[in-house]
């Protein structure tokens, strides 16, 4: 009996430190100048981060009614920011966005309220990033047009950085209606936004 307590006591410490060597891991995230892994030259807490929609890209708004499909065009649309911590080995870096404009759409979509952004390494100087919270004014598609408010919830990825002299965002995110029965339950955002500063941006675990 004394040998199966201590079994059972060595396999819930052994759980537990597999939990935090994870937990560890998936959140150690630096914003680097360079492509090494760890990061010799890191981009330090206040760094300011500006992205736009790369040219001859567009920024689209997809969602389907039914069997009918909709999609809200805006030519333009920027991103800005500033880091608020450093990042390292036990945590991502958070970005608190001052401004995310949806300029040039066919309809006037708008952000009521700036989401909060993490940026989670992958690996060879790329990454993910997660949005959270954050509301939004979009049409709602049918006419008369409407526009409802939509949010990116506690946590959603909206897409992926590649690392380089100018970091390049694949934003593919979706959007969930806030309340109400205007428009569709959820709509995806997509885009391609490059970095024009910091530049060069990469990511690394360390």
């Amino acid at each position: 009996m004394k040998y199966l307590k201590m079994l059972t006591v060595a396999a819930i410490a052994a759980a537990a430190l597999t939990a935090v060597a994870g937990a560890g891991s998936a959140s150690a995230t630096v914003l680097c100048k360079t492509l090494t892994n760890p990061c010799g030259s890191s981009y330090p807490t206040g760094t300011e981060y500006h992205a736009n929609t790369v040219v001859n890209n567009y920024s689209l708004i997809e969602w389907k009614i039914g069997e009918a499909e909709f999609t809200e065009i805006c030519t333009k649309q920027a991103l800005a920011g500033s880091s608020e911590n450093l990042g390292g080995a036990a945590e991502t870096v958070r970005i608190k966005l001052k401004e995310l404009t949806w300029v040039e759409c066919v309809n006037e979509e708008s952000t009521l309220k700036l989401p909060q952004l993490e940026v989670h390494y992958t690996k060879e100087g790329n990454g993910t990033l997660v949005g959270k919270g954050g509301e939004f004014k979009l049409r709602e598609g049918v006419f008369p047009f409407s526009f409802c408010t939509y949010t990116l919830g506690t946590e959603t990825k909206i897409g992926t950085l590649t690392g380089g002299s100018e970091a390049l965002w694949e934003v593919n995110a979706e959007l969930k209606r806030v309340a109400g029965s205007c428009g569709p339950a959820t709509k995806t955002w997509k885009g391609r936004f490059k970095f024009d500063k910091p530049t060069p941006l990469y990511m690394a675990a360390s």
